[in-house]
């Protein structure tokens, strides 16, 4: 019997230490949700769109950041060093350098 209730508190350390529970904020509303940190950042914004119910537009680019940081959608959450609660911003790209006017 106390092997079984040892081995399910591995298994919930086990979990903790492998998944991480990202914030995403849009303009649409936030997303919390828990991803396994060999999930690519690129499936967290796609789970955030579906999920928020955003629909795309053809070529849109979207860019994930984390304190102002772009990161690299190709990557997963533990090569972008996410941790726990990390709070990101999802954003689409300004297109044709509308950012850079006035400078």
């Amino acid at each position: 019997m106390s092997e079984d209730s040892e081995q399910k508190h591995h298994e919930e350390h086990h979990h903790h230490e492998h998944h991480v529970r990202l914030i995403v904020q849009t303009l649409s509303g936030n997303y919390s949700h828990e991803y396994h940190k060999d999930d690519h950042l690129k499936h967290v914004v796609q789970a955030t769109l579906d999920h928020l119910h955003i629909v795309s537009a053809p070529g849109e680019i979207w860019e994930l950041r984390h304190h102002e940081h772009l990161l690299n959608l190709e990557h997963t959450i533990e090569q972008a060093h996410l941790k726990n609660d990390a709070v990101l911003k999802l954003a689409p790209k300004e297109s044709g350098g509308g950012m850079s006017r006035g400078h």
